[in-house]
């Protein structure tokens, strides 16, 4: 019997090497996984429409976990198997938050980039993650007027600094209502309360009837907290965060020199 059956790796940090590459021994040892009957889920911040090709690319036909588990999708027919949008009004309150600390702000929602005004950031990240933008002045007044969208995930950046006042802040204002992860010192991932890479696991886990302790998960960031936490066993790329390091069953190489192939091949093959 496999130790193993379930592992769930995060992208960005992780799987992908910092220019965004798979390289031929992590998808040579995911894919011996898959032989063995190993399901695997890929774990990420990520948009669907950018975390897909990867998956398609390594054969992975199961549900990918996105914008932090605020959407669970089929990788080849694109079926949803969870979604959990941030109510508009609630987004709209957050976005005027962030904007009146001058913070620049990004909204996903119907798995597109919006924006108030395009930034060179904007541009850069619509093109090598592969998400199309569009500009459409206040986020709040566009959250708020006429069939307003339901955002997937609301994004931040502010000075690293600051992040944690930042989230302490959004966390009173929404009075529970929303979810705050950090994929980036300088990062705020918003998401609906309850919302996460952990629970999202989770639950398709106990779909599957797979065990907690025949979990494996890989990640680096604030973001994959309670994924680690939750897993049978926890591994961290050694460019982690010092949290996620402390929390890890085991650290892996870095993401640049195939921390996940060896954790695969340690652990799974």
């Amino acid at each position: 019997m496999l130790r193993f059956q379930l592992v769930a790796l995060d992208m960005d940090g992780t799987l992908l090497t910092d220019d965004l590459r798979l390289t031929e021994r992590t998808a040579g040892a995911i894919r011996a996984g898959l032989a063995r009957g190993v399901r695997f889920v890929l774990a990420t911040g990520r948009p669907y429409r950018s975390a897909r090709p990867f998956a398609l690319d390594l054969g992975l036909d199961v549900p990918l976990v996105c914008y932090n588990g605020a959407v669970v999708r089929e990788a080849v027919s694109g079926r949803f198997h969870a979604e959990r949008p941030i109510p508009p009004e609630v987004a709209a309150e957050v976005a005027e938050f962030l904007v009146g600390r001058g913070c620049h702000m990004k909204m996903y929602a119907g798995d597109l980039l919006y924006v108030a005004e395009p930034t060179e950031e904007t541009r850069w990240f619509s093109e090598h993650y592969g998400i199309p933008y569009e500009a459409v002045g206040s986020l709040a007044a566009y959250l708020r007027g006429p069939g307003g969208p339901a955002p997937s995930m609301l994004v931040t950046h502010a000075d690293p600094s600051a992040v944690a006042g930042l989230v302490d802040e959004l966390e009173r204002l929404s009075a529970g209502r929303v979810a705050c992860h950090r994929p980036t010192p300088w990062g705020i991932d918003i998401v609906r309360a309850g919302t996460s890479k952990g629970a999202a696991v989770r639950d398709l886990a106990a779909a599957w009837g797979i065990p907690r302790q025949a979990v494996l998960a890989a990640g680096n960031a604030g973001n994959d907290v309670d994924l680690l936490a939750w897993a049978g066993w926890g591994v961290a790329v050694a460019n982690a965060t010092p949290e996620l390091l402390a929390l890890a069953d085991w650290v892996a190489p870095d993401n640049n020199h195939d921390g996940v192939a060896e954790a695969l091949e340690q652990f799974v093959l």
